[in-house]
């Protein structure tokens, strides 16, 4: 009675050692699926922040060139605001003349 006792709880434990051991192989190859989707994923998050300095410096570029394009801009309109001055100041200055001449 003692042995057929002891095999009852051999074969039990010996059925758990089993199912604990699939549980295991199971639970290790949900572990390297996920091991595999985070180096995914921090591959995907590497190229995403990679993409992301890249838009900064074009937007950095682009601020540079818009400024100078500002600056060159503000300058020919002063260039052209002298220039507008100069003619309407020779003009006077030719006006003048002819009202002398008359």
């Amino acid at each position: 009675e003692l042995d057929s006792a002891l095999s009852a709880a051999n074969e039990h434990a010996s059925t758990q050692i089993s199912q604990l051991e699939a549980k295991a192989e199971e639970l290790e190859g949900e572990v390297h699926t996920l091991r595999l989707k985070c180096d995914g994923y921090e591959k995907e998050v590497a190229a995403m922040k990679e993409k992301v300095q890249d838009a900064k410096e074009k937007v950095v570029e682009l601020e540079r060139e818009k400024s100078h394009i500002e600056i060159e801009g503000a300058r020919k309109s002063a260039e052209a605001d002298s220039l507008t001055t100069q003619l309407k100041d020779m003009q006077a200055r030719m006006d003048k003349k002819e009202d002398d001449l008359k």
